[in-house]
């Protein structure tokens, strides 16, 4: 076997053990992927100098936070100019719409779980002094 092979595998194997500690590692993941992008989208637009025709050049933080703000508020873009930056905007904004989309999936996955283990009386009960009546609805 390489090492490059094992490496993969070593990725792999990490990767898919964050995703079963359940929507924790789901969580981080996606907030390392839209960092990541917010942070390869601010340097494209920065160190390209792709900006709209009123502004100049943007700063690489002020790059990355306009792109944050794309993903998070699809409403942002509507005063954007320049075809360039229009549709790399456009692009962070479907990305933000996919993104909030997939965090409310997994926040609503972890409440019906916890919900169906609650209902499977998977909790401690801490009364004291009561009766309990099995096998009755």
């Amino acid at each position: 076997m390489s090492t490059e092979q094992r490496i993969t595998d070593k990725i792999r194997y990490i990767f898919e053990n964050t995703l079963s500690t359940g929507a924790t590692g789901l969580l981080s993941w996606l907030g390392l992927f839209s960092l990541l992008t917010a942070l390869l989208v601010g340097a494209l637009i920065s160190f390209i100098g792709i900006t709209q025709p009123s502004e100049s050049n943007l700063p690489f933080y002020e790059a990355v936070w306009q792109t944050i703000t794309r993903m998070l508020d699809p409403g942002t873009f509507s005063d954007d100019q320049g075809w360039v930056f229009r549709i790399i905007m456009l692009i962070v904004t479907l990305y933000g719409i996919m993104l909030i989309s997939v965090i409310i999936g997994i926040v609503t996955t972890a409440f019906q779980n916890k919900i169906e283990d609650l209902r499977k009386g998977h909790s401690k009960v801490l009364e004291k002094n009561h009766t309990l009546i099995i096998r009755w609805s």
